[in-house]
């Protein structure tokens, strides 16, 4: 079974991507459409929760949840990324005349790579921003309250911007190189591997800067645990401190434990070209994907119940209907 991104004309060999990197496989077994069922339905409830999640963050204020800034720009590269996948989980994943709509198959691979290459590393910043932001609040209280919380979030917002022109700029680069060595009209298939080269040389500089964040987060809780014992006047100040910031560890951590290994999985496979999309290696690529979208659900729920102010709002929210 060829593994490239051509389409098979045979209904039951039907190619499709199950990898992050736009890889396409066989979907044939019992097994892989039940993970392909359930990775649809967690990115159908990952878009829901988090837009719901997202919008009470919106209307918070600084005062009441820190790095409200930083946090919502986390939630929505999740349903940015979640939106993106889920046209092809649906695609791919309903009983529909697969013969018929084959040819939809690369327009929702290339869209999906396009988006994951823009804003995954978005993300990975993101996560890396509210660590540092809480590095500032806990080892430097009094500047993080009386500095200008504006230019902060300039300067994170430039941070966390910054993947997009360069992820296009590269995305520029290779489809410029792949029309100089062709001859004829590039196809789809063509720009579907012009994406998918972004997204390897990405994961090569989003596992170190994912797995330092629950590094700086331990430092910041030592941190918090000494001025517990040597400031024991606000003991109620240093516990919500504390839940907070293992609140956010959560989210770290979360990315680190879904995502990174799935990232290892398909960047091993695509820099040592040992035919990890093989016909027998199916469910484990699917399963590892199902593994990976479950972070979308994972963010907005640590969100609602580890975070005071956002679980107040969803309470009152239910409470008053």
């Amino acid at each position: 079974m060829s593994i490239n991104t051509t389409v098979s004309v045979d209904v039951s060999n039907t190619t499709v991507n199950s990898s992050v990197f736009g890889i396409q496989t066989p979907v044939h077994s019992t097994t892989s459409d039940i993970l392909n069922c359930v990775t649809a339905g967690i990115a159908v409830v990952g878009v829901v929760f988090g837009c719901f999640v997202a919008n009470i963050v919106r209307k918070l204020d600084d005062t009441e949840l820190r790095s409200r800034f930083l946090l919502l720009s986390i939630l929505i590269c999740d349903v940015i990324l979640t939106l993106s996948n889920l046209p092809l989980m649906v695609f791919v994943f309903t009983l529909i005349n697969r013969k018929r709509f084959e040819k939809l198959t690369c327009p929702f691979v290339y869209v999906n790579l396009v988006v994951s290459s823009h804003f995954s590393m978005s993300l990975v910043l993101s996560l890396l921003c509210l660590a540092l932001d809480q590095v500032i609040a806990v080892f430097k209280p009094l500047y993080f309250r009386t500095s200008e919380g504006t230019r902060r979030k300039v300067v994170y917002g430039v941070i966390i911007c910054m993947p997009v022109p360069l992820a296009s700029a590269m995305l520029i680069y290779w489809t410029q190189g792949i029309t100089e060595t062709s001859d004829d009209i590039v196809d789809c298939e063509s720009l579907t591997k012009a994406a998918s080269e972004v997204l390897p040389y990405q994961a090569v500089i989003a596992v170190p800067l994912a797995v330092s964040t629950p590094v700086i987060y331990a430092v910041v809780l030592w941190k918090i645990s000494r001025q517990r014992c040597v400031h024991s006047d606000n003991p109620l100040g240093s516990i919500q401190n504390r839940r907070l910031v293992v609140s956010f560890l959560f989210l770290s951590a979360s990315y680190v434990l879904l995502w990174l290994p799935t990232l290892a999985y398909f960047s091993g496979c695509y820099y040592s070209g040992n035919g990890c999309w093989e016909e027998e290696s199916n469910d484990v690529s699917l399963l590892l994907y199902a593994i990976f979208t479950l972070n979308y659900i994972v963010d907005p729920v640590t969100c609602a119940v580890r975070m005071e102010p956002i679980k107040q709002r969803i309470i009152l929210m239910f409470r008053s209907r």
